[in-house]
């Protein structure tokens, strides 16, 4: 975790977490994570059952996702809320509501996250609550965050603005699956390396959509279920047809798209910067054997995606800043990508940009007012370029 001094709440510079569980104020004291029993054991245990660990978790996931967009955008990030109080953090309220929701309150500057019996029938009925899924946390304070940047992208002028912001902060979740190293060895054991197939990393609220009745799955995927795996399909020679943008669609699904087209970035940029790995693990054939694959290979791929995982985010943050301040469309977004990454790094040699673009264009994310899809047409022109 990211140092900075704590009061008891925990309630820091950003973020305060409430220990009330829908109104109903505790009886123990506010947790002190500068407890010195707290600390030599590296924070509280977890479990399910402790409303303490709740509120240390639903600290840490937001505090993390804050330093991200920090460290991506070099400054501070201020919160887009004008709370009426005194209060300049984020109020985080782990246990608000007796639903099966979770949502960011902009009027009155909180995170308020809901919890419910399981509904799956296959499973206890016990309680679920959202403020343990890392994924939910992460979700609703980039809402936070990305309110903070541009307050006028919660205002929908058109089907993309409110997909973007779902788009996004699902993207910021997954990437963020990423900064656990023990998950990503984990998930690249599992997979055998194919980040596709590693659903410890593509889900997402895998442990929310398993409590529903009437599914056993996450709740979304940064994976698209209408393509098989580039391997399977050259193996039977079949088609798939791809999930494509389409103005038919709630904010939820359109945003989808968007996390489906930057994840197949993601792959695409993966196995360029690993297939040297592979081959020289494999003797040059590129054919894994069958088992596990040999751990020195493991802990190579599982530093190459953390690595890489940690650009997109970046990439995917800074892109807001040369976002337009309302009415934004996703192509508008991909330009913005172009943009600021062509501006930090504009010797690309392993080809970040080519592989957004192609991915854009396979799921049909098309720009308005550009003659092509070249770099060059995409990049806004500052207003020197500017033809009026």
């Amino acid at each position: 975790m990211p140092y900075e001094p704590l009061e008891a709440g925990p309630c820091g510079q950003f973020i305060k977490v409430e220990n009330e569980t829908e109104g109903v104020i505790p009886q123990r004291p506010l947790l002190n994570l500068e407890d010195p029993a707290i600390l030599i054991n590296n924070g509280l245990a977890p479990s399910t059952s402790d409303e303490r660990f709740q509120e240390q978790m639903a600290y840490a996931v937001c505090s993390l996702v804050h330093t991200a967009f920090r460290a991506a955008l070099g400054r501070q990030v201020v919160w887009g809320f004008q709370n009426p109080t005194d209060r300049n953090q984020l109020l985080v309220k782990p246990r608000a509501f007796g639903s099966n929701n979770s949502f960011y309150d902009r009027q009155n500057g909180e995170l308020c996250f809901g919890y419910y019996k399981s509904e799956a029938a296959d499973s206890y009925p016990g309680t679920i609550y959202c403020c343990l899924s890392h994924d939910t946390i992460a979700h609703e304070v980039t809402h936070a965050l990305l309110d903070g940047l541009r307050a006028h992208f919660s205002l929908p002028m058109s089907p993309d603005v409110l997909a973007l912001h779902e788009g996004f902060a699902d993207l910021v979740a997954v990437f963020q699956h990423f900064s656990y190293e023990q998950v990503v060895r984990t998930a690249i054991r599992k997979s055998r390396g194919n980040i596709s197939r590693a659903d410890l990393l593509t889900d997402i609220a895998r442990q929310l959509g398993q409590t529903r009745r009437d599914t056993k799955s996450a709740l979304r995927s940064a994976i698209d279920s209408s393509l098989q795996s580039v391997e399977r399909r050259r193996e039977q020679g079949s088609q798939t047809r791809r999930v494509c943008m389409t103005r038919k669609l709630e904010p939820h699904e359109l945003g989808g798209v968007l996390v489906v087209a930057v994840f197949e970035a993601f792959i695409t940029v993966f196995r360029r910067k690993t297939e040297r790995l592979v081959r020289l693990a494999t003797g040059g054939s590129g054919r894994l054997p069958p088992g596990d694959i040999p751990l020195d290979l493991q802990d190579a791929l599982a530093e190459k995606a953390s690595k890489l995982a940690s650009q997109f985010l970046n990439i995917c943050i800074r892109a807001i800043d040369y976002c337009p301040p309302v009415d934004i469309t996703l192509g508008q977004y991909l330009r913005a990508v172009i943009t600021a990454d062509r501006d930090l790094v504009p010797d690309d040699s392993w080809a970040y940009r080519e592989a957004w673009i192609d991915a854009f264009r396979r799921h049909k994310i098309f720009p308005a007012s550009v003659q092509d899809l070249s770099e060059e047409s995409l990049l806004w022109l500052s207003p020197e370029q500017q033809s009026f």
